[in-house]
């Protein structure tokens, strides 16, 4: 499911840079800001996924304060969410923010690797 939102995120993107040109003047930097930001995202994460690594070597205590710090600012986050909702399922979003940078930051790497495959992995 969310290798197949990644492909068509990365499709629309490529047809979003050849449709972008025909926008009004005033429109288009507002449109390729936000594309251009939108797509940092991607430098980002596997630029500090690769630093994180670097510095493992150097000292093994990074990743557990990397988690820390992912599980503080998820807590932050989730209590904002527990304030709003008076729902427990506030522990949910800990616990995916760790899933997520840890397990699934693989996935637009590969989506755009094989953005060009036929199959949308539906069945």
């Amino acid at each position: 499911m969310f290798l197949r939102w990644e492909r068509s995120f990365f499709r629309e993107e490529l047809r979003f840079a050849v449709i972008v040109w025909r926008r009004p003047w005033f429109a288009r930097p507002c449109a390729l800001f936000d594309m251009c930001i939108t797509n940092l995202r991607y430098p980002v994460l596997y630029g500090s996924i690769l630093l994180v690594f670097l510095t493992l070597f150097d000292d093994p205590l990074v990743l557990p304060r990397m988690a820390l710090s992912l599980v503080l600012m998820s807590l932050l986050y989730s209590l904002h969410f527990l304030r709003s909702e008076r729902s427990m399922q506030f522990v949910y979003g800990i616990v995916f923010v760790l899933f997520s940078v840890f397990l699934m930051s693989w996935i637009p790497a590969y989506g755009l690797a094989t953005v060009r495959a036929r199959g949308w992995l539906t069945r």
